[in-house]
């Protein structure tokens, strides 16, 4: 019962709400867009992919998710995103940095800020597995250490016996099933949402099909249908044909030697590896894509120069910590940490407000 009561904690908090209202690769645009994800729909889609694996993973031996903890640690995996993704994180990072806070941004250490900020309550083996990069976290986040070395000796205790471990892993067995949850969603989605904007068509899977690198007879029908879904423009069965791919990844683990997630069908894991470098290709970094962020990065650079700039801080908590703060260091954090917290559109509208002043 308790992991459903953090659950219910998580799903109501404004911070997990407000992921709606944050980038994935595209900002939600009303009409055609509307099918693009937002971090949101993200973040269940992997909460989801993470329960296939666990059950998938786990036999008579043992619960791969013993800790009933992977879909609570998918839903928050992602909470600590900035405004405007992976782009947004990049350019508040530099930021920083110019400012002497060495440490930067890291979308993944603002898990934590986020978490500890909303006050939402999770136990100590969620936190530890939200930690993908141990000797990335913040200063300030060294305790966290304590708690992941601690759920690590936990797995042990309870996988030592059914799996060999030589070895002491580095992240907790769920932090493992989420990060291939995480991998195995964004490719689907990503090249779903790439396809039924139109951004491509099916030339490069008829390459794929037509090569000799995949033979797998499960790999050529999810082609072949992909392709002819993509031809006829049929959104519906876009998305259907890569949410079947996705589920399909997702049951392709076994728990190997020192907790490590291992697949086991190779083809369909280079098959997965291809299909990420080719939504890399046509949709991540392309020109379409590109042009929006333009546009996304004029926003959140106006933002931050005008927070800098004016002092105005929006957030009442994060205003009076700023006021409080002894030295620029400290300062520069708190702001950091505050804007990292803003939504799209709030940045997109507080752009449009001063200019449309500026202008009258």
């Amino acid at each position: 019962m308790s992991y459903l009561i953090t659950r219910a904690n998580i799903e109501s908090n404004k911070a997990f709400q407000r992921l709606l209202d944050k980038t994935q690769v595209l900002a939600t645009k009303l009409g055609r867009q509307e099918i693009v994800k937002n971090r949101l729909t993200h973040s269940y889609e992997v909460a989801t992919s993470s329960e296939i694996i666990a059950q998938t993973i786990s036999t008579h031996a043992f619960n791969a998710d013993y800790q009933n903890s992977v879909y609570n640690v998918s839903l928050l995996h992602d909470i600590g995103h900035p405004p405007f993704g992976h782009d947004g994180a990049k350019r508040l990072s530099n930021v920083c940095k110019d400012l002497g806070v060495e440490e930067g941004f890291s979308d993944n250490n603002n898990n934590f800020v986020v978490i500890k900020k909303n006050q939402i309550e999770v136990s100590d083996y969620e936190l530890a597995s939200l930690i993908k990069y141990p000797t990335k976290l913040y200063k300030s986040q060294k305790s966290y250490r304590e708690l992941l070395e601690k759920a690590i000796d936990e797995d042990i205790a309870y996988f030592g016996d059914k799996i060999v471990i030589d070895k002491r892993p580095k992240r907790t067995v769920s932090c493992e099933i989420m990060d291939e949850a995480d991998r195995n969603t964004y490719t689907c989605a990503d090249l779903a949402d790439c396809y039924c904007l139109g951004l491509a068509d099916e030339r490069e899977l008829v390459d794929m099909l037509n090569s000799d690198k995949f033979y797998n007879v499960e790999i050529i029908e999810l082609l072949t249908v992909a392709i002819q879904a993509v031809k006829k423009r049929n959104k519906t069965l876009i998305k259907n044909t890569f949410n079947k791919l996705k589920i399909r990844l997702n049951q392709n683990y076994t728990l190997a030697k020192n907790l490590k997630l291992k697949h086991r069908d190779k083809q369909l894991f280079e098959f997965r590896e291809a299909l990420n470098k080719l939504c890399m290709r046509i949709y991540i970094r392309s020109d379409y894509v590109k042009q929006n962020r333009d546009i996304e990065r004029k926003y959140i650079d106006f933002y931050i120069d005008y927070v800098l700039n004016n002092e105005d801080y929006a957030s009442k908590y994060y205003s009076r910590k700023i006021k409080e703060a002894k030295k620029d260091i400290e300062k520069y954090t708190l702001i950091r940490d505050m804007i990292a917290d803003s939504t799209d559109n709030f940045i997109k509208a507080f752009y449009e407000d001063k200019h449309n002043c500026i202008e009258q």
